[in-house]
Parts: C-alpha cells; structure tokens; sequence
C-alpha cells in the first residue's frame, strides 16, 4: 500500500470509515466530516471540545496506527 493510497481515507466521509458509532456521532457533533478536518487541530485542542474524550482519542491513534498515518497528529 502506497502512502497516496493510505493517506485517502483521511478525506473519506468519517461515516464511511471502520470506527465506532460513538466516535461518527461526536464528529458529527463537532462538525468534522473527513479526518484530514481533525488532524488539522493539535490534540490538546481536541480533547477541550465537548465529548471529545481519551477513549476517542485513543480510538482516532489506534485508528491511524493500523493505516500508519499516527505521525500525522499534531501535538
């Protein structure tokens, strides 16, 4: 897998993506439609937002892991 080819579920519907109900509703909420919008707040930014928690956190890093894209998180 290439990294273009890695790098196009970052501007993928977040509802079309293997990731929990949980975390499509709170994106939904928060207004994010592709994960590029997210990845373009620093995390500590993120985890200030109403609902955005640890858990989703660590879903959104278990998420980019498995696609090799974690080091796309802004710190």
């Amino acid at each position: 897998m290439t990294l273009n080819n890695q790098k196009e579920c970052l501007f993928e519907p977040i509802k079309d993506l293997s990731l929990s109900q949980e975390f499509k509703l709170l994106a939904d909420s928060l207004h994010y439609k592709t994960l590029d919008e997210m990845l373009q707040v620093k995390i500590s930014i993120l985890l200030k937002k109403p609902g955005f928690t640890y858990h989703i956190l660590q879903e959104l890093v278990q998420f980019l892991e498995r696609k090799d894209l974690a080091n796309l998180l802004k710190q």
